[in-house]
């Protein structure tokens, strides 16, 4: 019986991948051989629809194309549907106020040409932004327009999606027996139709509600169930399945005593986990991604660890912001678009009222036009404040994210020494004699120190970002500076047993700003150990280049790396997170910083670098002769 239940899990796994896939290629192929104008729309909308909840972006070409063509041949049952393509796309990038727009668009087309169907679909792809935006009592009553019409055609399919649709809306509405219910009838339904995406969506809408009703085990078997189906999809359901189901888990893993079952629970958990933010990554769906973050901190807490939960609270962080972002952005376009429906109702209102008018009144025609005239003229005022204020914030983000990024790398890399120290310290302690706990407790003040005075140097950086400090430059002994960034890092090295080599003249000084300098060494030096193996070395030397500038070389005995990745290494576009050879992590975002503070100084940098032969980075900056 067990091999039969698990020989019809992975039939129904592979025929719905292979289903979908086959649609799709089916879609592809008629799209090549078509002839027929409206026929080729209609199999657009088709494609659209089909991508919409795998391949947001490809489904936005299709849809944008169907509307091309509808425009082109004057087909407006085409162009409705293309609208409401549209719609969907932008509902699944999260774009709310875009995909309203263009719901409302299919709306009045499908009205006026009292297409039933449409104007159904319509209404439902409505119904899901006002769920999603949090309106549940809205969308339930489109979903319920939505329903009579789609009884009426005997739209069954319609009918299915719907239901599930509604089970959502009213469990976030807390209503979670109603939920329970509209599920259930759509599993049936589904199951009657055989279609197997509409299971799994039922499924998982049983396994959130059971979850809910802190049902664990049952919302776990819906879970499985569900995906069982969506095994090989990469689909918004599944991405839910994934995350639910590992929230599911942590809380089950919560009420364990401790041990290797509640740890099995708590990796099982992580593992959903990541396959749900994947999902909702590739779906550009940053709100349930940055959900998803959130719940794995909680899980990374109880596995006690640090590194997971470092990451989930950045990543959580960074999604946030750009999600606040991207809601200033539709705030700006709804105004804008509020503003022009205004002045086009203006100016129809005038040439309404001006054709009831004579040659009587053609001074009062005259005032108005002046009235028109100074309506734009502020209307351009507005628009050239609002597009300032728009590039304003836009700075302040970019440096917003700059103080950040630097917090997240450079201030993590200098903890891990002082981390490492107070493990050994708590591990050791009581077998170490007082002159070893002596040492150690000078060694912890030295880096504490060392973390206070970066502390202040980032505050300062901070300021000078804001326009309150200027780029202070002085003369500044290099052997110090060099020694000042190794005994922060030193810590670090101990741990992996990499020897720090520093050749650099006693006399020879710098003309450079020192938080600056120092956050460019202390990044460098930091990724030469993250990324040499144990045992290895680093070097840094020294060296005047020219007349005017002294060279300071940094190399390593560590991994190295590939032509692809010298070449992007500086590009601020393109992150490199790559682990460290003990797994250290790393955003990529302090190289792009040693870039602007080197060049900051009217210096350069660059690199050199083999796969397996280690990195020798250069950079210059200017020395003593420099200053007048």
């Amino acid at each position: 019986m067990k091999k039969r239940f698990l020989l019809l899990l992975l039939f129904c796994c592979c025929h719905t991948f292979w289903a979908q896939n086959e649609i799709i290629d089916s879609l592809k192929k008629r799209l090549k051989t078509i002839k027929d104008d409206k026929e080729r729309v209609m199999v657009l909308k088709d494609l659209s629809y089909e991508l919409s909840n795998y391949d947001p972006d490809k489904a936005f070409k299709y849809a944008s194309e169907e509307i091309e063509l509808s425009r082109k041949i004057d087909y407006d049952l085409g162009l409705g549907y293309g609208y409401q393509s549209l719609g969907f796309c932008y509902s699944m990038m999260s774009n709310n106020v875009r995909a309203l727009e263009y719901f409302d668009k299919a709306d009045s087309i499908f009205s006026e040409l009292k297409d039933k169907k449409g104007i159904c679909v319509s209404e439902f792809g409505i119904g899901n932004l006002f769920s999603r935006m949090g309106n549940n009592v809205e969308a339930i009553a489109c979903y319920k327009k939505a329903l009579k019409i789609a009884k009426s055609e005997a739209f069954e399919i319609m009918i299915s999606r719907i239901w599930n649709q509604m089970s959502m809306a009213y469990r976030r509405n807390g209503q979670l027996a109603e939920a329970m219910n509209y599920a259930k009838l759509s599993l049936e339904l589904d199951t009657k139709l055989k279609n197997n995406i509409g299971i799994a969506t039922s499924l998982v809408n049983l396994g959130i509600g059971s979850y809910n009703l802190k049902r664990y085990a049952e919302s776990q078997e819906f879970f499985k169930k569900a995906l069982a189906i969506l095994k090989d999809d990469q689909n918004y359901i599944r991405a839910l399945a994934e995350s639910h189901s590992g929230s599911g888990l942590f809380l089950m893993a919560s009420e364990m005593p401790d041990g290797s079952a509640k740890r099995a629970y708590l990796n099982q958990a992580v593992s959903h986990f990541r396959q749900g933010i994947a999902i909702f990554g590739k779906l550009n769906n940053l709100g349930f991604k940055r959900k998803s973050y959130i719940e794995l901190y909680k899980v990374a807490k109880a596995l006690n660890d640090p590194i997971l939960a470092d990451e989930c609270s950045f990543n959580a962080f960074m999604l946030g912001n750009k999600i606040l972002a991207n809601q200033k952005e539709e705030f700006v376009l709804s105004l804008k678009r509020e503003r022009s429906a205004r002045m086009d109702k203006l100016v129809s209102d005038k040439k309404s009222r001006l054709l009831g008018y004579g040659s009587a009144l053609i001074l009062f025609v005259i005032l108005l036009q002046i009235m028109y005239v100074r309506r734009l003229s502020y209307q351009k005022r507005m628009n050239i404040a609002l597009e300032e204020k728009k590039t304003e914030i836009e700075k302040l983000n970019i440096q917003k994210d700059q103080f950040y990024s630097i917090i997240a790398h450079d201030l993590r890399g200098s903890l891990g020494g002082f981390h490492a120290l107070t493990e050994f310290l708590a591990e050791e302690g009581n077998s170490m004699d007082k002159e070893q706990i002596m040492e150690s407790v000078v060694i912890m003040r030295d880096s504490a120190n060392g973390l206070f005075s970066l502390l202040e140097g980032l505050l300062d950086w901070s300021k000078s970002e804001k326009g309150l400090v200027e780029f202070n430059p002085q003369v500044i002994e290099l052997s110090q500076a060099i020694g000042q960034a190794i005994g922060v890092l030193s810590e670090n090295a101990y741990k992996k047993n990499i020897e720090i080599f520093a050749d650099v003249k006693e006399d020879l000084t710098v003309y450079a700003d020192d938080n600056l300098l120092q956050t460019v060494l202390r990044n460098l030096i930091s990724n030469a150990i993250k990324f040499t193996p144990r045992g290895g070395k680093v070097d840094v030397i020294t060296q005047i280049d020219t007349k005017q500038n002294v060279e300071i070389q940094i190399s390593d005995t560590g991994i190295g790396m590939n032509e692809q990745m010298v070449k992007d290494l500086f590009n601020s576009e393109i992150k490199s997170n790559r682990l460290g050879t003990d797994n250290e992590p790393s955003t990529g975002l302090g190289i792009v910083l040693c870039k602007e503070f080197v060049e900051r100084h009217g210096g350069k940098i660059w690199v050199e670098s083999k796969v397996g032969e280690g990195t020798i980075f250069r950079f210059n900056i200017p020395a003593k002769q420099l200053v007048s």
